[in-house]
This record gives structure tokens, sequence and C-alpha cells, in this order.
């Protein structure tokens, strides 16, 4: 009784500070990426998604350890363990240093191949760029056990005020690119400046709980690095899955049809994965509570907060979703300053809605360590899309790739991760479906009765603005009353 509460309190806080930081993110990146495109041109923007997609790849050499290492330190830290905690971030330490400097090592190969094979004005901007991408991913990598250590801990707030600071950074970087008409390398300088503060600002959060603590020789028991290889196989194979749906539509697209289609495809996708991430982050900041009752088998709360993140989230993104079928279109062609079609922003609201009880169930998979039973339909998943979009790209374009990101979803991961997860809590998919119709039907119903009255009585701008705000209002209170529900219940 007594601490429901406290936990609420932190839960809410956790999940402020995740939405500031995507708003300050998303800000930047609405407003500076048209300006980016007419600065630099289709042509080297659309070279630039695909330099970043390109270096997404080099993030795989994270080999799953900071998500096995969040989930392992989360576990340890909840019972105690403080030397086990230290001997994992010391293992994670000398892993990743490793590959960081792999990860360096393949950016200078990349950067010189893509040197050769692009015009020279191309090249000249874009080799340079992977380069100095390289070396910040080589930091990033080998600093993150920071990272992972401090999200385990439930030091969310403060790790995300250092990714505010982050954000704050790269948007300055962008505007003073454009001001001072700066080169591409510049981006990539600024941004491994961020990576540098951020590893630093990591580093001294993470000695406020541990202190004394520092890097140094390995002495972890056989069976821990046997555990921790265990759970880094299986967010590698995840992280890999990911990367062929979020980040290999770019490449295709670049061969299907051209650069310039990548540049129409690129922002717009981009846009798509933030609000997923925001959605997402409604399990995210469950997270360190979710890890808390499985580690003490408290199998009740786990299952409870289980349902409610499933009906928070999906009746949050089912709220949002009509907002953005009405006006993702017009508002998109205003954006990106030229037509684009609805079954595009169609395609993409779906992708959202089907991703997030993947993103919710992940959560419990990964605490409760049951990773090797969604192994095989996650690289199915990502195969079938790679597969479905060079069979679609080049007869129904742009859409036709989209589709097949979602119909790869549909059939994989979007049933089966869900199915496992409440297996698993023992939850019946009777309950999750009753928490969601309580929690979102009338929200739901309100959001499209305003967002169809908004676009037939005001001009678009101010009906645009007037359905989010009240989207977001209602997607807000599903959230809250979710969480009321499973409380009411386990009272009762």
């Amino acid at each position: 009784m007594g601490e429901r509460p406290a936990v609420a309190e932190r839960w809410s806080s956790a999940l402020a500070s995740y939405y500031m930081v995507d708003i300050i993110g998303l800000a930047g990146f609405l407003l500076l990426t048209p300006r980016m495109i007419a600065h630099f041109g289709a042509t080297q923007y659309g070279v630039l998604a695909l330099a970043a997609g390109l270096t997404g790849y080099l993030g795989l050499l994270d080999l799953g350890i900071k998500p096995a290492l969040t989930r392992m330190v989360g576990a340890a830290w909840a019972v105690g363990e403080r030397s086990r905690v230290e001997a994992l971030l010391r293992l994670g330490l000398a892993v990743l240093s490793l590959s960081g400097g792999l990860a360096l090592a393949v950016a200078v190969l990349i950067a010189s191949d893509l040197q050769t094979r692009l015009s020279a004005a191309d090249g000249l901007a874009v080799a340079p760029f992977v380069l100095v991408k390289g070396a910040e991913l080589a930091i990033q990598l080998a600093g993150s056990p920071f990272e992972a250590a401090n999200y385990a801990m439930d030091r969310v707030v403060r790790m995300n005020a250092v990714r505010a600071v982050a954000r704050v950074m790269e948007v300055v970087a962008g505007a003073a690119a454009l001001a001072w008409s700066l080169p591409l390398v510049f981006l990539a300088w600024a941004s491994l400046a961020t990576t540098l503060v951020g590893v630093v600002l990591q580093w001294s959060t993470l000695r406020e709980r541990l202190p004394g603590f520092l890097p140094g020789r390995v002495r972890a028991p056989a069976g821990m690095s046997r555990e921790l290889a265990g759970f880094a196989g299986f967010y590698l194979i995840n992280s890999a899955v990911v990367v062929l749906i979020f980040r290999t539509d770019e490449i295709v697209i670049a061969g299907g049809l051209s650069l310039a289609a990548v540049a129409i495809y690129a922002p717009l996708n981009q846009v798509a994965q933030a609000l997923m991430g925001a959605l997402a982050k409604i399990p995210t900041a469950s997270g360190p509570k979710l890890a808390i009752h499985i580690a003490r088998q408290e199998r009740t709360e786990a299952a409870d907060l289980l349902r409610s993140t499933l009906a928070g989230t999906l009746g949050a993104g089912l709220v949002l979703a009509p907002v953005l079928l009405l006006f993702g279109r017009p508002i998109a062609s205003i954006w990106l300053r030229q037509e684009i079609s609805f079954a595009l922003i169609a395609s993409f609201v779906a992708i959202i809605v089907a991703h997030l009880p993947v993103a919710v169930a992940s959560r419990y998979i990964g605490a409760a360590g049951i990773v090797r039973s969604v192994t095989i339909v996650s690289v199915v998943a990502g195969l079938l899309n790679l597969g479905l979009s060079l069979l679609l790209v080049q007869r129904f374009g742009l859409t036709g790739v989209a589709w097949g990101t979602l119909f790869a979803q549909l059939v994989t991961t979007t049933w089966f991760n869900p199915r496992v997860a409440m297996k698993h809590a023992g939850l019946p998919l009777s309950e999750v479906v009753r928490a969601l119709l309580q929690t979102a039907a009338l929200p739901v119903l309100f959001s499209v009765a305003i967002a169809a009255s908004a676009s037939t009585l005001l001009p678009l701008i101010p009906a645009a603005l007037l359905s989010v705000t009240v989207a977001v209002a209602a997607a807000v209170r599903v959230v809250a009353k979710s969480r009321q529900v499973v409380t009411r219940t386990a009272h009762a």
C-alpha cells in the first residue's frame, strides 16, 4: 500500500523526462530538415541519409552487450549484489572497448570504399562524414556500459537529462551548419563532441551509485560470461532485425529508385520512428520496475505491469492514429515541399501501431530472460521485410517499401512476441483486451470526432494543432487510466 505512490511518482517523472528529450530532438529535426535538403540538395541529402544508414549497421558491433548489461545489472542491483554489478561492468567495458576499435577500423574501410564509388564531390563530402562517425561510434561503444548501468539502477531522469544536453548540442550544430554554410563533416565532428560530453556525464552519474568504482582487470566467473553472452546473443539478433527493418529501406530505395527518393523516404521514416519511440517510452519508463519485480519473483505485480503497459501503449497509439491519418499527408507535403501520397502516410501510421505491442512485449521478454523463444521469429521478420522491400520497390515505389515493412511485422512479431510475454506472465488475452477497451475506447472515439470536425471547420494548421493537442491529452489520459485500472484490480 505505502509503496505505490512513490513508485508512481518515479514512473511519471521518468516518462516525462523521456518526452522532454524527444520533443527537443523532434522539434530540431522538423525545423532543420527541409532547410538541410534545400541547402545540401536532395541528392546529397540522400547520400547523407544513406551514409547514416551504413554507420547504423556498425552499431551491431555493440554485440547486444549494452541491453544485456542493463538487464543483468538491474537484476543484481535489485537484490544488493554490488560485487556482481562491478564484475559485469568491467566485463562489458573490456568487450565493448574492443568492439569500438573494430568499429573504427570498419568505418575507415567503408569511407575508403565510398570515396571510390561515389562522384568526386559526393565522395569528398560523405567519406570524411563516415570516418568521423566511426570514431564517434567507437567512443560510444566503449562508454555504453556506463549508460546501461545507470538505466538499470533506475537513474532514468538523470540519463534523460544527459540525452537532453546532447539533443540541444545537435540542434545548435545543425543551425550553425546552415547559418555559416559548413560542410557535412562539421555535423559529424559536432556529434563526436556531443558523444564525448555524454560519456563523461554518464560516468560521473554512475560514480554516485558506485563510489570508488574504476575499470580494471576482468575477474568475471565463467557462468557470468556465459549468461551475458546468452542475453547478448538475443539482443544482437533483435538489433540486427531492427536494422533490417528500419535501416535497410533507404539502401533498397537508393538501389531501386534514386538518392533523391531517399531524401523523401528517410525524413518520413525518421519521424515515424520518433513517434514510435515516443510511444515506446511508456514501457521503457516501467522497465526498471519490471526487472525488479521479476528479479524478486513478484509474478502478480509483473503481470499487472505488463497488462497496464500493453493497454496504455497500444491505446495511446490508437488515439493518435486518426490525427496522423487525417493531417499527415498535407502536413508532410508542406514540410518536404512536394506531394506525398496518402498511402505512404497510412503505411507509416500502421507500422507505428503494429510495432507497439512488440515494444511492450520485448521489455517483458528481456527482463524475464525468455529471449530464445522469439529469436527465430525476429530473424524471419527482418529477412521477410528485406525480401518484400526488394520485391515491391520497383512496382510500387516508396509505398511498396513501407508495405513490405508493415506486412513483415504483422505476420511475425506483432502477434507472436506479445503472446510469448502474456503466456509467461499467466496473463489471458481477454484481460488485456478488456483493459484496452476500458481505457481507450472513448478517448479513441473522441479523438476521431475532434479531428474530423476540426478538419472540416478550420484551416489546415489550426485544425492540426487543435487535433494533436486533444489527441496527446487523450493519450496521456489513456496511459494514466490503464495504470489506475490495474491498481484497482490488484486491490480487489
